[in-house]
């Protein structure tokens, strides 16, 4: 995961590609570290979907294209949404070998196959310390979010103002996983068409 921080360039390394979790969760969120009011919900739209991947490789730069694919395809995706592809995007021309490209694949299967739930919400200033690319668990009574975890894409500050009577807060995004718990929770309990995004919207109490 590539973030530019205070002026620099970070690489962080995301454990276990959202298969095996076990602790990797740098903190647990809850209801009450969740400012009230500020939680919402939005599940990706399936236009950008891929759940059949050929990962090209062994490029040659004679010919000017490549010799060999690694193919990874999702049936369950497949049933749901149709045959999805998106060609341009998995060309890897630096891949000699069959083994890496089959990773590829697979890893890029798993980040396109099916849509993405993206929660956004504000937390107070004790927060401060996530960064993109860390791996949070929400343990949180909206929608059966518990024991759910959360990919940080986007941490920022909010400064708040005692004229608009807001306090200061760490405004963040979450891609959850896995994807198929999600889809079952929030999905299927709020009865959204699939070739739509849905947005919800929730009120926490005091």
């Amino acid at each position: 995961y590539v973030f530019w921080s205070l002026g620099k360039c970070r690489l962080h390394v995301r454990p276990y590609n959202f298969i095996e979790t076990g602790d990797i969760a740098v903190k647990t969120i809850t209801d009450a570290m969740i400012r009230k009011g500020s939680f919402k919900a939005e599940r990706t739209a399936t236009i950008n979907l891929a759940n059949y991947v050929d990962a090209r490789y062994r490029f040659d730069f004679a010919t000017e294209d490549f010799a060999a694919v690694e193919t990874a395809q999702d049936v369950f995706s497949i049933a749901r949404f149709g045959r999805r592809e998106l060609p341009d995007e998995f060309q890897f021309k630096w891949i000699r070998g069959s083994a890496m490209a089959a990773h590829l694949a697979a890893f890029n299967l798993q980040e396109y196959a099916n849509p993405s739930w993206i929660v956004s919400f504000e937390l107070f200033l004790d927060n401060m310390d996530l960064e993109p690319g860390d791996i949070v668990l929400m343990n949180s009574a909206f929608k059966n979010l518990t024991s759910v975890f959360g990919l940080v894409l986007a941490p920022s500050r909010s400064l708040g103002s005692g004229a608009s009577g807001k306090m200061d807060a760490i405004p963040i995004s979450l891609r959850l996983f896995p994807a198929g718990m999600i889809r079952q929770d929030l999905s299927e309990s709020a009865g959204f068409s699939d070739s739509v995004s849905a947005v919800l919207s929730a009120e926490f109490g005091e």
